[in-house]
C-alpha cells in the first residue's frame, strides 16, 4: 500500500479545523497543529504542539513533524488566528495572525511544500452599497475593522515570502452549520427567540445582506484545493460563500415565521441613536453585550459574491443555503433551548427551565474554538470548568437550575429599571409643569399658618422643593440607567430606593402647600421603591450564597417548595 501524502492543519481542535481534518484525513496523513489541549484534535489526526505565537514554537513543531513525518507535504491549510468581536485592535492580531502567518511560511522553505492554504475572509474587501452588486476576488480591498485588517496584513506576508510554494488566499464568507455555530446568527436567533426588544430594530437597511457558507461546503472546497493543487495558479485569491445573501429583514422574516408563526416586526432606527445605545451598554454600564459599535457602522454594508472563479477552478457549487438552514437551526433551538445555547456559547439561564423535547442532548456536543482561533466561525468564549456545574446540580437535587432560572427571572424584570428611568424624568419636568405655589399662594390660612410656625417663606420653600424634585427626578433616572448592569446594580438599586424614601417625606419637610406636588411626590417615591427592590430581586442577595449547601440544614428529604414548579411553566417559547 503506497503511503498517503502528508496535509498539515492549524488550528485543528477548532470548529472549522475539526471538520477539516475528519474530511481530509479519508485521503491523507493529517497532522493537527495547535497548542496543546484540551479540547483535543480529532482522532483521525496526529497531533504535534504548536505555539503560533513564537518563532521557537513554530520552529520547533515543524522540527516534529520532519523527524516524524520527512519533509514532503501535500498541502498546509492554516486555519489558526487570532478573532474576536469587539472590533478594537488588539496586539494579538499582530502577534498571532499577521507574525504567525510569516512564521509558519518562512519555516516552511525548508520543506517541499505542494500548496499553502491561507483562511482569509470576504471582509478584507470594500463592501457594496446596493444587493444587485457583487463581490469578486479582483474587488477593492478596503478591510472595516481590526479582524479583516489582520487578514489583509497576512496575505501581503504570505505574498512577499511564499516564495516557491503555490499560496492560495481563501477569503471566506461566514461559517455555520445546522446548530448555528455562527456568533452572528446564534444572537439573531436568540433575540427573537426572547422577545428581546433589540430584535424589533436595526439601524441599517432592511435589504442588506451578507454571505455565509455551511461548514460542509467550506469542507468540500478545501478538499477540492488539495486535489486539484497541481492545477491551480501559483498565487490564487478564491471567495467561497453562497451567491444568495438574504437580506437583514428577510432573515427576519424567516426565524420569526419558524419561531413564532409569523412575519417579525422590524423598525429601522437612526445609527447614532443605535450607536448611543450599544456603547451605553457596552462601554458605560460595561455590560457583555453581543452588538458593538462597529456593528452599527456596517449594518448597511452588502457582501454579495461571484464565486465563478470557485466553479471554474474547483468544479464547486454551495450544496446548502442559509435560506434552507435557517429553520433547521431554529428546529435546533426548540427541541434543547439550553443546550443549543451552551453550544453557541450563549447565557443558557435564560432558558434554564425549558427542557429537551423529545430528542436526546445533541445540541450539547459541541467543539471548541481553536486555542489560536479558527477563522470567524463562532464566538471564542471559554467554557465553564468541566464538571463544575454538573456536580452541583447531582449534589443539590436541581439547584443549579434553580439558580439559572432566578438569573433568567433577574433578566425579565428589567423593565422596572426601565420604568424607574421614565419615573425619573418625569420627576425632574414635573416641576416646570405644575406651580407650586398654586391657589395656596393667596389662602389666608397658609400665610397664618407660616407666620405662626416661623416658617421660610412660600417663594423659598417652593424654590426648595422645586430643585429638590429636579435633582431628584435626575438621580433617579441616573440610578436607573446604572440598575442595569451587573457592576453597578447593587449600589445603583439601593440609591433609589433611598431617593424614594427622600420624596415621601419631602413635601412634608418642606411644608408644600401643593397637593399636586404632595401626592407625586409621594406616587413617585413608592413606585421607585418598588421598581427597585421590590419588583427585582433584592440588590446584595446572592444565589450561589442562598444554594450554599453549607446552609442546608441536615435534615430529611427535601420538600419541594409551594410555587417553585410555576417557574417552569413561564416560557415564551
Amino acid at each position: 500500500m503506497a503511503e498517503r501524502e502528508l496535509v498539515l492543519v492549524t488550528g485543528g481542535s477548532g470548529f472549522i479545523g475539526s471538520a477539516v481534518i475528519k474530511r481530509l484525513a479519508q485521503d491523507y496523513q493529517v497532522v493537527a497543529l495547535d497548542r496543546a489541549g484540551p479540547p483535543d484534535p480529532p482522532a483521525e489526526a496526529a497531533a504535534v504542539d504548536f505555539d503560533l505565537g513564537t518563532d521557537e514554537g513554530v520552529a520547533k513543531a515543524l522540527e516534529t513533524v520532519r523527524a516524524r513525518f520527512g519533509g514532503r507535504i501535500a498541502s498546509v491549510v492554516h486555519l489558526a488566528a487570532y478573532f474576536d468581536v469587539s472590533g478594537k485592535p488588539n496586539p494579538l492580531y499582530d502577534k498571532i495572525t499577521v507574525q504567525g502567518a510569516r512564521r509558519l511560511i518562512e519555516g516552511l522553505q525548508g520543506f517541499e511544500v505542494g500548496q499553502f492554504i491561507l483562511a482569509s475572509t470576504m471582509l478584507v474587501h470594500r463592501p457594496t452599497d446596493r444587493p444587485d452588486k457583487t463581490i469578486d476576488e479582483d474587488s477593492p480591498i478596503a478591510p472595516g475593522w481590526a479582524y479583516p485588517e489582520s487578514k489583509v496584513k497576512s496575505e501581503a506576508v504570505l505574498r512577499e515570502a511564499h516564495g516557491d510554494i503555490p499560496l492560495v488566499l481563501l477569503r471566506i464568507a461566514g461559517v455555520y452549520d445546522d446548530q448555528a455555530h455562527s456568533p452572528f446568527i446564534a444572537e439573531h436567533v436568540a433575540r427573537i427567540y426572547e422577545h428581546r426588544l433589540t430584535a424589533h430594530v436595526y439601524p441599517g437597511m432592511l435589504c442588506a445582506g451578507q454571505s455565509f457558507i455551511h461548514l460542509e461546503d467550506l469542507v468540500d472546497a478545501i478538499a477540492r484545493l488539495v486535489v486539484r493543487r497541481a492545477q491551480l495558479p501559483p498565487e490564487l485569491p478564491l471567495l467561497l460563500g453562497e451567491p444568495e445573501a438574504l437580506g437583514y429583514g428577510e432573515v427576519q422574516d424567516i426565524i420569526g415565521r419558524t419561531l413564532h408563526g409569523e412575519d417579525w416586526d422590524t423598525v429601522r432606527i437612526p445609527q447614532p441613536i443605535a450607536k448611543l445605545g450599544a456603547w451605553l451598554q457596552t462601554e458605560a454600564l460595561g455590560d457583555e453585550e453581543f452588538v458593538k459599535p462597529w456593528m452599527v457602522d456596517q449594518s448597511n454594508d452588502h457582501y454579495v459574491l461571484d464565486i465563478t472563479r470557485a466553479r471554474t477552478l474547483l468544479d464547486w457549487t454551495p450544496q446548502h443555503s442559509l435560506r434552507t438552514t435557517l429553520p433547521k437551526i431554529v428546529e435546533a433551538l426548540k427541541r434543547d433551548p439550553k443546550g443549543w445555547y451552551e453550544t453557541n456559547h450563549l447565557d443558557a439561564a435564560v432558558v434554564a427551565w425549558n427542557r429537551p423535547h423529545g430528542a436526546s442532548h445533541t445540541a450539547g456536543q459541541d467543539t471548541e474554538p481553536s486555542r489560536t482561533g479558527d477563522h470567524m466561525a463562532h464566538h471564542p468564549a471559554p467554557a465553564p470548568p468541566a464538571g463544575a456545574a454538573g456536580e452541583e446540580h447531582a449534589a443539590h437535587g436541581g439547584g443549579h437550575d434553580h439558580m439559572a432560572m432566578m438569573e433568567a427571572d433577574a433578566r425579565r424584570v428589567r423593565w422596572a429599571h426601565f420604568a424607574n428611568i421614565g419615573l425619573g424624568l418625569w420627576l425632574a419636568a414635573s416641576p416646570f409643569i405644575y406651580d407650586g405655589l398654586g391657589a395656596a399662594a393667596a389662602s389666608p390660612l397658609v400665610r397664618a399658618v407660616t407666620e405662626a410656625r416661623g416658617l421660610a417663606s412660600l417663594d423659598t420653600r417652593a424654590a426648595a422643593l422645586f430643585f429638590s424634585d429636579l435633582l431628584s427626578g435626575l438621580a433617579i433616572a441616573a440610578f436607573g440607567v446604572l440598575s442595569l448592569s451587573k457592576r453597578t446594580a447593587w449600589f445603583a438599586q439601593w440609591a433609589n430606593t433611598f431617593v424614594g424614601l427622600w420624596l415621601l417625606f419631602a413635601p412634608m419637610l418642606f411644608w408644600t402647600p401643593s397637593a399636586a406636588q404632595y401626592l407625586n411626590d409621594t406616587l413617585v417615591g413608592v413606585l421607585v421603591i418598588a421598581f427597585s427592590v421590590l419588583i427585582p430581586m433584592m440588590p446584595g442577595m446572592s444565589m450561589a450564597g442562598m444554594m450554599d449547601p453549607k446552609n442546608i440544614p441536615p435534615a430529611g428529604p427535601t420538600v419541594p417548595r409551594p410555587g417553585l414548579s410555576g417557574c417552569r411553566s413561564r416560557c415564551w417559547a
